[in-house]
């Protein structure tokens, strides 16, 4: 699972740099960003909840019902 999260943030970067100085965030704004975890969830709060199964031929036996979001 820390292989998917970390692919993710350094894709993520990869983005911003090659983005460069063609999108200025104002010195008072952060950057805005959305992230879709689209799997089958229980929704514990606004910010968490706990994979349910995992689809799309992924399949991390020791992370169902064991993943907290």
């Amino acid at each position: 699972m820390q292989d998917l999260f970390d692919f993710i943030a350094s894709t993520l970067e990869k983005f911003v740099e090659k983005e460069g100085n063609g999108y200025i965030v104002p010195l008072d704004r952060r950057r805005e960003l959305g992230f879709t975890f689209s799997f089958p969830v229980k929704q514990t709060s606004v910010s968490s909840g706990i994979l349910i199964k995992w689809t799309k031929g992924f399949s991390i036996e020791d992370m169902v019902s064991g993943m907290v979001l």
